[in-house]
């Protein structure tokens, strides 16, 4: 691609002294020439916009080409930290450690059950007794809408 453009300097420097040495021809033969040294120099300028085309696309590939290794190299950190990850995760969650875990949630369940049915009877209760909703919650250390939603729940479950 490089040596193109010498060979058609020396291309049209040949024919320039070929011209040159044949002077005494007529002039239909220079004319001849000229459209040759045009034709020359057209396929020139064709050529070095050919090249610049040529290395503004092999830019763009060199452009292209460090950020598909930006992007590997990306990736390949990604799965070399989901590796660790996945690591420490099956290292953490053993079978005890799950069956700690399930245990411990059972046993701290328990109470909250039992203790969540006790206050569910206890507004039932104050409420057959006549006292206001905001008298339940205050008595109970409750919110407003637990009472309530606890007195919609028996409420449904007397209509069914």
């Amino acid at each position: 691609m490089y040596l193109l453009p010498v060979v058609l300097f020396v291309l049209g420097i040949c024919v320039i002294i070929w011209a040159v040495k044949k002077d005494s021809s007529p002039s239909s033969e220079n004319s001849e020439i000229l459209a040759i040294l045009k034709g020359i120099a057209s396929v020139k300028m064709e050529l070095k916009e050919i090249q610049s085309d040529f290395r503004k696309a092999e830019s763009r590939i060199m452009d292209y080409e460090e950020k598909i290794i930006n992007y590997e190299d990306s990736l390949a950190n990604l799965n070399s930290e989901l590796k660790t990850t996945k690591k420490l995760l099956e290292d953490r969650v053993s079978p005890e450690f799950i069956t700690n875990t399930i245990l411990r949630q059972e046993i701290l369940e328990r109470p909250i059950k039992a203790q969540g049915i006790e206050k569910y009877h206890e507004v039932l209760e104050l409420s057959n007794q006549g006292f206001s909703i905001t008298d339940i919650a205050s008595r109970l250390a409750l919110s407003q809408d637990a009472v309530i939603l606890v007195l919609k729940t028996a409420q449904r479950r007397e209509v069914i």
